[in-house]
């Protein structure tokens, strides 16, 4: 009998309260996607990327900073069709990412001042 790779399609909603939006919205259209919502608190900030997908929800927590919706296991198509329906709802997520070999193994806080970085750095050659 062949083994069977099951691919888990993931979203961590990291800066957020559940109760409110954009999470409660994302929660429902990840739900409607077949895609498994995890809404770290605080805490998660220095746990690696890796783990926090796969740990139970907790509250949520505040966040100064614009929020994160990191992605793990979608295609191509799904990636399309949940930014697709997000657009559509017109919920705002100003930093995105998805989990990559490379990145799985940071901390939420090394991968949050990287995409930090990268946004800056986009910013800035938008300005010129």
């Amino acid at each position: 009998m062949k083994a069977r790779i099951v691919r888990q399609k993931r979203a961590l909603l990291w800066g957020v309260d559940p109760k409110q939006e954009p999470a409660v919205s994302t929660i429902g259209i990840c739900d409607m996607l077949g895609i498994t919502c995890r809404v770290p608190g605080k805490e998660g900030l220095t746990v690696k990327v890796e783990a926090l997908l796969e740990t139970p929800d907790t509250q949520g927590c505040a966040w100064e900073n614009p929020p994160l919706l990191l992605l793990s296991g979608l295609t191509d198509r799904e990636l399309d069709d949940l930014l697709g329906e997000l657009r559509r709802a017109k919920l705002a997520w100003p930093y995105k990412a998805m989990v990559t070999p490379h990145n799985r193994n940071w901390t939420l806080e090394q991968l949050y001042q990287e995409i930090q970085r990268e946004h800056q750095a986009v910013q800035k050659q938008m300005e010129k």
